[in-house]
């Protein structure tokens, strides 16, 4: 047996979740998803994701693969996503973490910690 996901639009299997998971958001009315990405494969695949059924996307990713992945981050904005390095001061975990550590690397954690903020104040998200 031989896994290739070369052939894959984002570059890995995540695709096979983040397709059913968008047109179920978009079949029941959702008009923005959010989430985080580590290095940016589930970010590419949600960002491919959402360009097919028209849904917005934000994207916060760590911000140490958010700088040293550029293509990454171009992929997900090539379908429409936007992508934000995490912490950001775009919300008050991220801000909260700037406060503390203005240079830091971002984590998981954090970067889900931001999405979620944004999902809860966003009824349609």
């Amino acid at each position: 047996y031989f896994k290739y996901e070369g052939s894959s639009p984002a570059g890995s299997h995540k695709p096979n979740t983040a397709v059913p998971q968008a047109y179920y958001n978009a079949k029941e009315g959702v008009k923005n998803v959010v989430t985080e990405t580590g290095a940016g494969q589930w970010g590419s695949s949600l960002a491919f994701a959402s360009s097919l059924f028209g849904l917005d996307c934000e994207v916060w990713q760590v911000a140490n693969s958010y700088h040293q992945k550029p293509y990454r981050r171009l992929m997900m904005q090539t379908w429409g996503a936007k992508v934000h390095p995490s912490p950001s001061d775009l919300t008050e975990a991220g801000r909260k973490i700037l406060e503390s550590d203005p240079s830091s690397p971002g984590s998981l954690g954090i970067a889900i910690s931001e999405a979620v903020e944004v999902a809860a104040r966003n009824e349609d998200t």
